[in-house]
């Protein structure tokens, strides 16, 4: 390194001091580590837009309320850690709640399991006490082994499709829309094609559960996957753009539309709104008396197309990003589509 660049970084070092001076922050190196790793983490392509606004907020917060403590730095870098790790403890937690889901499913099909073996032990007996010609006796035997085998195969399909399916909305799921849209997202950037997410939450559900119960609350998620279904057959026989209705959780949903724009995603999205304003639910006792007739339903909706020029985390951000409109548009009214922020 030249006696020139040695300076020059000389010079940036002692700028970088006096800014870390100028802000209060202590002369403890542990302070002023931790202040200038969370800085730097803007930069970093890996982590979320949400994650780098949550950190910027946590670096002006310690800075505005100047607590240098040895108590405050233990609080601190659990709470940037609890930032870093907070999207794969979701994820785990997803994974977990899926699991346990399945468990029972699992279990049905092992039962299945246990009398399609038995029933074969019986046919193999059967087929040898009866003492017929060996070579028939194999080729019954051979076809009684491959209809177990083949009823395994179709057992191991019909288990990956629940583990992919919201049982409740026959929807994707949270895990099938995490490797949908992983997969949309590398095409699009791999191709140059657009890709725009819709996400979706009904409006006022939680008012709608506590005044009408769960049962009642589970017919609505209903009546949104059924219209959110319809028109996915509707705009997947186009073939102009591609479709992909799932529950994200709760009552939110979301459409990937590989494909599709900003504004062709946002006329997508008016279209999901207006066919579930149309829809109506009627609610009834258990002895089939009315009770509600031609309940509304409506929705709240934020559109985010997929934008090249993020650093990183193409993923995580477009997610974000579709949140921070569909939240804009249950600020303002519901019952709405958001594209642009300032709309």
């Amino acid at each position: 390194m030249t006696d020139k660049s040695t300076q020059t970084v000389k010079d940036e070092w002692d700028k970088l001091i006096g800014r870390l001076d100028r802000a209060g922050i202590p002369s403890d190196p542990n302070w002023r580590t931790l202040v200038l790793y969370m800085r730097s983490m803007r930069g970093y392509s890996y982590l979320s837009e949400r994650q780098k606004e949550q950190m910027q907020k946590l670096i002006v917060d310690t800075l505005r309320a100047k607590e240098y403590t040895d108590e405050r730095y233990q609080e601190l870098v659990l709470e940037q850690e609890e930032i870093l790790l907070a999207p794969h403890k979701e994820k785990i937690q997803l994974a977990l709640d899926e699991t346990q889901a399945l468990m029972s499913d699992v279990q049905r099909l092992l039962l299945r399991k246990k009398g399609d073996v038995q029933s074969l032990e019986t046919t193999a007996v059967d087929l040898v006490e009866s003492g017929g010609n060996p070579k028939n006796l194999i080729s019954s035997m051979r076809k009684a082994f491959q209809e177990v085998v083949n009823s395994m195969e179709q057992d191991m399909k019909d288990l990956t499709e629940l583990s992919m399916t919201d049982q409740l909305t026959k929807l994707r799921n949270r895990r099938a829309f995490d490797q949908c849209l992983e997969q949309a997202v590398s095409s699009a950037m791999s191709d140059g094609t657009p890709l725009s997410l819709v996400m979706i939450d009904i409006d006022h559900f939680k008012l709608f559960n506590d005044t009408y119960g769960h049962r009642v609350g589970d017919q609505a998620l209903q009546v949104v996957s059924r219209a959110l279904l319809k028109l996915g057959e509707e705009i997947n026989a186009g073939g102009e753009i591609a479709y992909q209705a799932c529950r994200y959780g709760g009552e939110e949903f979301t459409v990937i539309l590989p494909g599709a724009n900003g504004p062709s995603g946002a006329q997508v999205a008016e279209e999901i709104r207006k066919r579930i304003e149309r829809c109506a639910l009627n609610i009834e006792d258990k002895f089939g008396k009315l009770l509600h007739e031609r309940l509304s339903i409506t929705v709240s909706l934020g559109v985010q197309e997929l934008d090249p020029n993020w650093n990183g985390a193409y993923v995580s951000n477009l997610v974000e990003q579709a949140d921070k409109k569909l939240y804009f548009a249950k600020e303002t009214g519901r019952n709405r589509v958001c594209h642009q922020l300032d709309s």
